[in-house]
């Protein structure tokens, strides 16, 4: 029997090392790396990107940190080629890091102009899975070459391999049904393998051979939107709500669920409570959110029986009824919330921890700070963790917690690090400040360097300066904090 494979988290290396705060995206580590001999750096940074240690490949980036200290530390990109040309073939299952290794690149090439990574993405296209997306990167740089005969590349590469021309198909097909839901504004502001958008409209301007791959398919291109028929919020406002229950579905659910509260009465309520049994999914959405609209004790019930007896094949709807129940009251939920908090059943610690966050008391706390001692919560098996740390932050002056410095140290996930670093400055904003403000400055999530910006001490060497390099980061929040500091300095 094959042994299982270590899990993320058990792949870390130790936190405070240099290894593991890389591997962290921490600002530490980053200020760390620059301060070590360069030869001992890019081992660990080739480390980081091949074998991708995020949790969360959607919304962790990390791209950007170690584009930085590429550059920074002048690292060679040659062992990053060559992982691609062994690991990206189409019949192996080593993609789960190839995300990573060329988004780093394609931010080299993009942010820093780095014509050694342009040149490993244009080697990429011939033979690599994620042709589509590298090219689209390619098409976006402003530097000279990096589509040159990339379209007869590809033209002879769809043409000639029946797998990759029928991936091709299928993505033609599937960007087109998106782009006739478009209206004409919406359009503008995708990218799509359709030859009305770039670069496959230049592909098809001077290859023949390209072009006819798109003819083929038999699609008239140049199709102007459909008219909506979709009703308009004048509409919709003058609509009943016994109307909208009566004509609610797919199409409808988001736009009456804003509009719905409006519309609720006291005088609704056995209306809605009968709804909340409905067959239909998208009446008891509604009525969910007429009832906590109202947050009177027998909605308070109703919602509460819901969530504690649905099973799983309603997670869809729940999820609607977790929102409900979180605005609702404190004197109504807390308690609740509290039992729910500390059950064993996940999907009541969901809305307890949305309820905990916005309304925990001060008896509360020792039971936030025990969740945050558990190793599970540490190592993102516990989802409690994120409600935990945000409900910790709503109390000002408490003093340090350790416990919210180890889940800053330690944590894999850069989200939660921001979460500790928000609580830690609220509970404890002297020592924030003092120990750990100056790290987030260089910290792999936006969150946590705008955190950063907000606090450092401007008479920390150093800060001054990165706060005018940060004037400039791609993110707008963190822009606008660095200049906001720099301008009252």
């Amino acid at each position: 029997m094959p042994l299982e494979e270590p899990s993320i988290v058990d792949r870390l290396a130790e936190p405070e090392s240099l290894l593991g705060m890389l591997q962290r995206g921490r600002g530490k580590g980053y200020l760390m790396a620059l301060e070590s001999p360069p030869e001992q750096v890019w081992p660990l940074l080739i480390e980081c990107i091949i074998n991708d240690p995020r949790l969360d490949r959607q919304l962790e980036d990390r791209a950007e940190y170690y584009a930085s200290l590429i550059m920074a530390t002048g690292a060679d990109l040659e062992p990053l080629a060559t992982d691609l040309r062994r690991n990206d073939v189409r019949n192996s299952n080593c993609t789960c890091c190839l995300g990573l290794i060329l988004s780093t690149v394609g931010c080299l090439a993009d942010e820093f102009s780095h014509s050694a990574a342009m040149e490993i993405l244009r080697d990429y296209v011939p033979f690599g899975r994620k042709w589509l997306g590298v090219t689209q990167v390619l098409g976006d740089l402003e530097m000279p070459g990096a589509l040159d005969g990339i379209d007869e590349v590809l033209a002879h590469r769809i043409s000639s391999n029946p797998d990759v021309h029928t991936e091709f198909v299928r993505a033609v097909e599937s960007d087109w049904k998106w782009y006739c839901k478009l209206d004409e504004d919406q359009r503008k502001g995708v990218c799509l393998l359709l030859p009305v958008y770039e670069p496959w409209q230049t592909f098809c301007r001077r290859n023949a051979r390209f072009a006819a791959l798109f003819a083929e398919m038999g699609i008239a291109y140049d199709q102007p939107p459909a008219p909506s028929n979709k009703m308009t919020e004048a509409e919709i406002s003058e609509l009943s709500l016994r109307e909208m229950f009566a004509s609610v579905d797919e199409s409808t659910r988001g736009c009456f669920w804003r509009f719905l509260p409006e519309k609720v009465s006291p005088d609704d309520e056995d209306f809605l409570l009968q709804h909340v049994a409905s067959k239909d999914w998208c009446r008891r959405v509604l009525a969910f959110r007429g009832l906590g609209q109202l947050s009177t004790p027998r909605a308070f019930e109703a919602i509460k029986s819901y969530i504690e007896v649905t099973t799983d094949r309603d997670q869809g709807a729940r999820r609607y009824a977790y929102i409900a129940i979180e605005a609702m009251p404190p004197e109504l939920t807390l308690e609740t919330a509290r039992v729910w908090f500390q059950s064993g059943r996940h999907h009541l610690h969901i809305p307890a921890g949305g309820i905990l966050a916005r309304y925990a008391t001060l008896d509360d706390v020792p039971m936030l700070i025990e969740e945050l001692r558990t190793p599970e919560t540490v190592r993102c098996e516990d989802f409690r963790l994120s409600d935990a740390l945000e409900a910790l932050a709503l109390f000002g002056g408490l003093g340090p917690i350790p416990e919210l410095e180890t889940v800053f140290h330690e944590v894999a996930h850069c989200r939660q690090r921001y979460r500790a670093a928000m609580a830690m400055d609220v509970t404890a904003p002297v020592h924030f400040q003092r120990e750990y403000a100056f790290e987030c400055l260089w910290d792999c999530h936006y969150e946590t360097r705008t955190l950063g910006c907000e606090t450092v001490s401007l008479t920390e060497p150093g800060a001054l300066e990165r706060l005018k390099e940060l004037a400039a980061d791609e993110d707008d929040d963190v822009r606008e904090a660095a200049q906001a500091r720099i301008e009252d300095f």
